[in-house]
């Protein structure tokens, strides 16, 4: 249960205050079983496993009406849910009682039982979940530690509906609470529902330790259907509290009337969190993902399909970020037109360093850039520049051979994030040109 004070102005000036009540549980479905789209999906997400020795965690499970066709197929399932629903409602009370006669079901009331699981799971369901969650780090919060509790290379089912666009009379302006719209207008118990574009949903599975599966083929939807693999870091856990989260420590009263809450963007979250991360080989592979998530956001509309540890030269050798250059309007198109550097793609090489970087490191990314074809651009991020005339040497001699090299720090990045929220594209474009233009002269 959540309460949210929505603030009101008046004709007369005055801004009335409502209280806006969200019961989350009164979401769960109606429908008696999957249906024929998720008992396909749900066959693709299965497909050569053993039932028996196959662990599916149903995240908001409600009514389980997935959980139990599973629980049929003979499949292990953790079945998560707040422990309000089945006693509000006859039939989920019906179908928990149902489940728990299966010896392969089990029942994880979230939160308790849900920080305390010890079993690995193999596949997690979000079914209509996170659409439904009124406060936007919760859902990164239940997504990052589904993830902990997943096998590596796990699987993440992710449907979420879109009914906005074609019912703007309930999803209006009017009904807006958070970072979405809550529906029951005129019922003491509201429901709330979110909605996100495919790339917004992306990086909330980038954020928590997620990427798009390439081995599991599923039938298009017009719904956000979409299957994850659990084979990355959780980049958030300073930002999100995780630690003091499962340990208790962020209980939330839910007859506490809240402020409205908007979602931070994940850029900004990224950056908060870089700032927690140590210099040296401890902290070396989040602050890889981190400044990879960072350039990928920075520069959406001109660079695209981020590739960590690329191969290159025939597999002899591994580059940190590989993205391939769009073409689009911008500072790497123009590094074609106007500096006439071939850019199809751009290297990058991440040096979580807490020193300045020196000859092995611009040698190494220069050596990226032998071949002409692959590309005469590449970036070097680092923690911080000491030495700013000496870095800014190692650069000049590079380019003396067509190889562009430029380097971003720290404090590069986080210029970046603001002059994206703040003024665009241009001014980004300004910055880079900056960079360059230093290097030219």
């Amino acid at each position: 249960m959540y309460k949210f004070a929505k603030k009101r102005p008046r004709a007369s000036g005055k801004v009335a205050t409502e209280v806006i009540t969200i019961d989350v549980t009164g979401s769960a479905p109606t429908m008696p079983g999957p249906g024929a789209y998720l008992e396909g999906v749900f066959s693709a997400l299965t497909q050569g496993r053993n039932p028996k020795k196959t662990s599916i965690l149903d995240f908001g499970a409600a009514k389980l009406r997935n959980t139990l066709f599973l629980l049929d197929a003979g499949y292990q399932v953790r079945a998560v849910e707040f422990p309000e629903l089945a006693s509000r409602m006859a039939r989920a009370q019906e179908n928990w009682e149902k489940a728990g006669t299966y010896p392969n079901f089990r029942k994880i009331v979230f939160p308790k039982d849900f920080y305390a699981l010890k079993d690995k799971i193999d596949i997690a369901l979000f079914v209509n979940v996170m659409n439904v969650i009124p406060i936007p780090n919760e859902r990164l919060v239940a997504l990052a530690l589904c993830r902990k509790k997943m096998r590596e290379g796990g699987l993440l089912y992710w449907l979420n509906w879109k009914p906005a666009s074609s019912d703007p009379k309930t999803y209006a302006e009017k009904n807006s609470i958070n970072d979405g719209w809550y529906r029951g207008v005129g019922r003491e118990r509201k429901t709330f529902h979110a909605e996100w574009t495919k790339d917004e949903a992306y990086e909330m599975l980038s954020a928590t330790g997620f990427s798009r599966s390439t081995t599991i083929d599923i039938e298009p939807s017009s719904s956000q259907s979409y299957v994850f693999s659990a084979d990355r870091p959780i980049l958030l856990n300073n930002f999100l509290k995780l630690a003091e989260v499962e340990r208790g420590g962020l209980k939330r009263d839910p007859n506490t009337v809240l402020p409205e809450v908007q979602r931070i963007p994940l850029m900004k979250a990224y950056l908060e969190e870089l700032e927690t991360v140590g210099p040296g080989q401890a902290g070396a592979s989040k602050y890889h993902h981190i400044t990879t998530r960072l350039i990928a956001g920075v520069f959406d509309d001109q660079l695209k399909n981020p590739e960590m540890e690329a191969p290159i030269g025939g597999n002899l050798g591994y580059v940190d970020v590989k993205f391939k250059n769009r073409n689009e309007p911008g500072f790497f198109k123009n590094v074609k037109e106007l500096h006439d550097l071939k850019c199809p793609s751009v290297w990058v090489e991440c040096k979580n360093y807490n020193e300045d970087i020196g000859n092995p490191e611009f040698d190494q990314l220069s050596g990226r850039l032998d071949n002409p074809e692959r590309g005469q651009l590449g970036i070097l991020t680092c923690r911080k520049i000491i030495d700013r005339k000496k870095v800014l040497e190692h650069c000049q001699e590079k380019f003396k051979i067509r190889k562009c090299l430029i380097v971003l720090c720290d404090k590069d990045l986080i210029q970046l994030v603001k002059l994206k929220f703040a003024g665009g594209e241009d001014t980004v474009d300004d910055f880079m040109e900056e960079k360059l233009d230093e290097i030219i002269d």
